[in-house]
C-alpha cells in the first residue's frame, strides 16, 4: 500500500532517476525521497573527492 518504485539509467556523465509512490499514502513523498537520494550521491562524490586528494 505504500512504498516507492525507483528506476535509473546510468549514462556517461549523468544518472537519470524515476521515482514513483502512491499519492494516496501519507507515508511516501517522491520528491523528498529524490532529495535524499541526491544527498546520498553528493556524500559519495565528496568521499571520492577527498580520497583522491589524499592519494
Amino acid at each position: 500500500q505504500n512504498g516507492y518504485g525507483v528506476s535509473y539509467i546510468i549514462s556517461e556523465d549523468i544518472i537519470f532517476f524515476h521515482i514513483s509512490s502512491r499519492r494516496s499514502s501519507r507515508e511516501t513523498d517522491s520528491q523528498r525521497f529524490g532529495r535524499e537520494i541526491r544527498k546520498a550521491l553528493d556524500d559519495i562524490r565528496t568521499l571520492f573527492e577527498e580520497t583522491t586528494k589524499i592519494a
